[in-house]
């Protein structure tokens, strides 16, 4: 079933999490500490339903704001590893044309 652009908004696209994590875990403390229903706080707070439901039910923790799995290098380990990368390469570059020039 394919859907026009124009019947959604006018986009071929919908962003990706347009809500905040605060906006989240208000509406969580809606539903668990004020008794407020699941439906009516992600539409009070702008969240999608489905979300705010896998929280309240403990499926996905409240903390866990990102997808996917956590990279394996931080950062300075990622820079660290390419910069040794294209050192090596480098060095590999200038002695492949020192042997060829020989």
């Amino acid at each position: 079933m394919c859907h026009s652009p124009e019947k959604w908004g006018g986009s071929s696209f919908v962003r990706y999490r347009q809500y905040s994590p605060t906006a989240l875990t208000n509406a969580y403390i809606s539903v668990h500490d004020h008794g407020s229903s699941v439906r009516g706080a992600a539409k009070k707070y702008g969240v999608p339903e489905a979300t705010l439901r896998r929280r309240v039910n403990g499926t996905v923790r409240l903390d866990v704001v990102k997808s996917g799995v956590q990279p394996v290098l931080s950062l300075d380990d990622e820079e660290a590893h390419m910069v040794n990368h294209l050192e090596y390469n480098g060095f590999m570059r200038v002695w492949i044309q020192q042997e060829r020039n020989n």
